[in-house]
């Protein structure tokens, strides 16, 4: 009824040792009052113990529900859902500010599976390259509009 898990004890009268309904407060056989260890408070409900295999995925096929982390370390999360480290997110830093190798990388990483969040950062790191060059087009036109370029280049005073 409960669910697997859930254990249902026979209740019997303290008085004349008649098996009791379930909730019943008084034996329907001799009229006298249940004890209350005899009679359950309320049913509880105890969830099925979940067979865990490998990152999570329990027998039934669907994924457990986790209602929080305390106490879990990153070893023991899926490799794609382990945080990087301060120092993994500074190499990427340099990596993607190479001009040509970086920009290959990091469209890579923007697209890879492997870690949720290392292509959380590849694509973070593209929306502020693409804000840069976008800004610095702005500004080249700008400049170009008002002939800045040309007060640049001539050496005229």
């Amino acid at each position: 009824m409960f669910g697997k898990g859930t254990v249902t004890k026979m209740k019997y009268c303290s008085n004349c040792g008649a098996q009791l309904e379930d909730y019943a407060r008084v034996c329907s056989n001799c009229g006298a009052q249940a004890d209350d260890s005899s009679v359950p408070s309320a049913p509880t409900y105890q969830p099925p113990e979940y067979n865990q295999t490998s990152y999570g995925q329990t027998s039934y096929g669907q994924p457990p529900v986790v209602i929080n982390n305390i106490g879990m370390t990153p070893d023991q999360l899926p490799p794609q859902y382990r945080p990087l480290s301060p120092w993994a997110y500074f190499g990427l830093n340099i990596l993607f500010s190479v001009p040509v190798v970086g920009l290959v990388f990091l469209i890579v990483f923007a697209f890879n599976k492997s870690n949720i969040n290392r292509r959380n950062f590849a694509r973070s790191f593209f929306c502020l390259l693409l804000i840069v060059v976008v800004i610095g087009l702005i500004v080249l036109a700008i400049t170009a509009a008002t002939g800045g370029t040309i007060a640049l280049f001539d050496n005229r005073h």
